[in-house]
């Protein structure tokens, strides 16, 4: 059996869960205000589900 070309050791996933941030207080701002007037999410995409509704 050959050697392998490629060894990793103690490679790590870090994941932030519960975490929703767009890059800037500003934005996360905006999204916190809409969400409190039951408004839609400002920064979703089109065609994308919008991430404060509620199944």
């Amino acid at each position: 059996m050959p050697k392998p070309v490629i060894s990793v050791e103690h490679l790590t996933k870090r994941y932030d869960l519960g975490v929703i941030g767009t890059g800037t207080l500003t934005r996360d701002l905006e999204r916190w205000w809409a969400r409190i007037r039951k408004q839609p999410d400002p920064y979703t995409r089109i065609g994308q589900k919008d991430a404060f509704e509620r199944n």
